[in-house]
C-alpha cells in the first residue's frame, strides 16, 4: 500500500451545530494514505491559560466536533485517524515528571479501545522551566521546543542551523523583521523569495560593515534594512 507522508494545510473552520459556537483549531492538516486507508487529520492547538480547567471541556469539544465533521449526511460513518496535539503553557499533570502525555480511550486493563483517536498534551512551560531534567531527551518534539524557545529569546541558533527543517523555521521567523513598507512591496505569496531577498540584504550589509567604509545609517539607506538590525551584525 502506498502511503503519502506530505500533510496538507486545510481550512481549520469546523461548523458548529445550531446553538453552539463553531470550532476552529489553530492549525489543521490532512494526510492522504490511499483509497483503502482512512485519512489522517492533525489538529494543532496552542493554549496559554487554563482558566479553571475550562480548557479540558474545550479540548473534548474539539475532538467531538472534528470527529462529527468526518461523517457526511446519508453516508455510512467511517471515521478517519484523528491526532490532536495541544501545546499548553500550564501544567496539565502537575505531579507528573513527564511533559508529554498521550490520551486515548482505554479500558481498566489499559487496553486501547479505539486507536484512531489520539490527543497529545505537551506541557511547554514545564519543559522549559525544567530544561535540565530533559537535557538527555533528544526526541523530535524536544528539539522543536528548544528551537522555538531559542528563536523566541533571539539566542544563538547555531545549534539548529544544520537541520534543514529548523533552517526553514529560522528563515520564516526572519519575516517578522521586515518593515511594514517592505511587506507592502514584496509578493508575500512567495515566502521563499521574500526570505532569500532579506537574507541577501543582510549579507550585503554585513560585508559593508566589514569593509568599514560606510556608516550604519548609510548602509541602512542602501539596503533598506533597519539600523538596529545592521548594528546587530557587528
Amino acid at each position: 500500500m502506498k502511503i503519502f507522508l506530505r500533510p496538507k494545510l486545510v481550512n481549520p473552520f469546523i461548523p458548529g451545530e445550531l446553538g453552539y459556537r463553531s470550532v476552529e483549531p489553530d492549525i489543521l492538516l490532512t494526510n492522504d494514505r490511499g483509497e483503502n486507508s482512512p485519512k489522517d487529520r492533525i489538529s494543532i492547538e496552542v493554549q496559554h491559560e487554563d482558566n479553571n480547567s475550562l480548557f479540558k471541556d474545550r479540548l473534548v469539544l474539539y475532538v467531538a466536533r472534528l470527529t462529527n465533521n468526518m461523517v457526511k449526511q446519508g453516508e455510512v460513518p467511517q471515521l478517519e485517524n484523528l491526532h490532536v496535539v495541544s501545546f499548553q503553557f500550564f501544567d496539565a499533570f502537575a505531579k507528573s515528571p513527564n511533559y508529554r502525555h498521550t490520551v486515548q480511550l482505554r479500558n481498566q486493563e489499559q487496553e486501547v479501545y479505539f486507536d484512531r483517536q489520539t490527543v497529545t498534551l505537551v506541557e511547554v512551560a514545564k519543559f522549559l522551566k525544567n530544561a535540565k531534567d530533559y537535557v538527555g531527551d533528544n526526541c523530535r518534539l524536544a528539539q522543536w521546543l528548544r528551537a522555538i524557545d531559542t528563536l523566541n529569546r533571539e539566542a544563538d541558533f547555531s545549534e539548529f542551523a544544520n537541520d534543514p527543517v529548523f533552517k526553514v523555521l529560522q528563515n520564516e521567523v526572519k519575516l517578522c523583521n521586515f518593515s511594514s513598507r517592505y511587506l507592502m512591496t514584496v509578493d508575500m505569496s512567495d515566502f521563499d523569495r521574500a526570505v532569500a531577498e532579506y537574507s541577501t540584504k543582510m549579507d550585503i550589509a554585513k560585508k559593508m560593515l566589514e569593509q568599514g567604509k560606510l556608516s550604519v545609517t548609510e548602509i541602512s539607506a542602501v539596503t533598506g534594512l533597519p539600523e538596529a538590525k545592521i548594528r546587530d551584525l557587528k
